[in-house]
């Protein structure tokens, strides 16, 4: 006679629940590489003036200073190529 019903559903229940816990441990794994690789740098405003010693810590973001991003807007009135009359040199000199 072979393993009982309730035996074989403990089995693949213990087999499904030890997937699930690999999976999980992989995906942390996964989160830590990526978090360690994309690492941001900043100084905080608690560190004194020469200190250039970023922490491990976190901290508030009201620690740093504002930032802004800054980009290159098109002129508001672009010159057009009829603006500036065109001479072609002449052959006969």
């Amino acid at each position: 006679m072979g393993p009982s019903l309730e035996q074989i559903a403990a089995e693949k229940q213990a087999a499904f629940l030890a997937q699930r816990k690999a999976e999980r441990e992989a995906e942390e794994k996964r989160l830590a590489v990526e978090r360690e690789r994309n690492r941001v740098f900043a100084k905080s405003c608690l560190r004194g003036d020469g200190c250039n010693d970023a922490g491990e810590q976190q901290e508030p973001h009201t620690n740093f200073a504002q930032m802004c991003f800054f980009r290159a807007l098109p002129a508001q009135d672009p010159a057009a190529d009829d603006d500036v009359p065109q001479h072609a040199p002449r052959a006969d000199g």
